[in-house]
């Protein structure tokens, strides 16, 4: 079904935010039989994002430290390709490579020379390499801001599990921690999808757990009937091909909007990393 949708924007005009670590890709496979009925459709490959409630119990302090260790990383990684891309404008010399290859050798070396780096998983730590050489290739090709050092206080304290994510009774492993305990209402909700990466995140003084699975779910065909969308108005019109028309009306939102700015304004009167924030 071919759909088009016209408005629905985000506050202030712009586009709506999405966040990296909930994406969707699909890879056609074979034809398939699927469950429940008689003909055969084709599936696809899918990928889907379950957020957890991560329990460490007297391990938090560990998670904190693991994050730690990919800030500073981070830091000292970045240092190190301003500085030669200093001595390269000032000498005329070729600029050093950034791409993700090459600051792995880099984080190679400083692990080897670093020996509380060592007491950490080498490819959770050298993860967050991937997002700077992302973030280089973006300045670069797009013409994006360089990259910036991450202060403690003014990022989010995360580090990813980029392979090999073990579930294993509603235990996820960390790579040099062991097992901690996940919990969801409603459980997991795709209990045949493959664990690919996993994200672990810190918000308001508690750790989540952000998993991808992969599953495999059925192609939906092509019908022939178009829809259009209008979300410029009060409610949603929605008129298809086939002659069906439905308003749906939204709810009021002043109540939510209003206290959505009343713990705005109360947050911002609050110190970054106090204890009343």
């Amino acid at each position: 079904m071919n759909l088009w949708l016209d408005g629905g924007y985000g506050r202030n005009g712009t586009e709506p935010h999405s966040i990296p670590l909930l994406t969707t890709t699909s890879t056609e496979l074979d034809a398939m039989p699927v469950k429940g009925c008689n003909n055969y459709a084709r599936v696809c490959s899918v990928h889907r994002t379950i957020e957890y409630r991560l329990l460490p119990g007297s391990n938090a302090d560990k998670l904190g430290a693991i994050a730690g260790a990919c800030r500073s990383v981070w830091n000292a990684i970045l240092a190190q390709c301003i500085q030669e891309y200093k001595q390269a404008e000032e000498s005329g010399e070729q600029a050093p490579s950034v791409k993700y290859f090459s600051l792995g050798k880099r984080f190679k070396e400083l692990r080897d020379r670093t020996e509380w780096l060592q007491k950490y998983s080498f490819s959770v730590v050298r993860t967050t390499l991937k997002v700077q050489a992302d973030a280089w290739k973006a300045c670069f090709n797009q013409g994006r801001g360089k990259s910036k050092f991450n202060a403690k206080y003014r990022i989010t304290p995360s580090f990813t599990i980029p392979e090999a994510v073990k579930i294993k009774g509603g235990r996820l492993f960390i790579p040099k921690l062991g097992y901690l305990k996940i919990r969801r209402k409603g459980g997991n909700l795709y209990p045949d999808g493959v664990p690919v990466k996993a994200v672990i995140l810190q918000r308001v003084g508690k750790w989540y757990a952000c998993i991808c699975y992969k599953i495999e779910a059925p192609e939906i065909e092509d019908n022939g009937v178009a829809t259009g969308i209008d979300r410029t108005c009060g409610q949603v019109a929605a008129v298809s091909t086939d002659g069906k028309r439905e308003i749906i009306r939204q709810p009021d939102g002043k109540r939510k909007t209003a206290r959505w700015h009343r713990y705005q304004r109360k947050s911002a009167r609050q110190q970054k990393g106090s204890n009343r924030r």
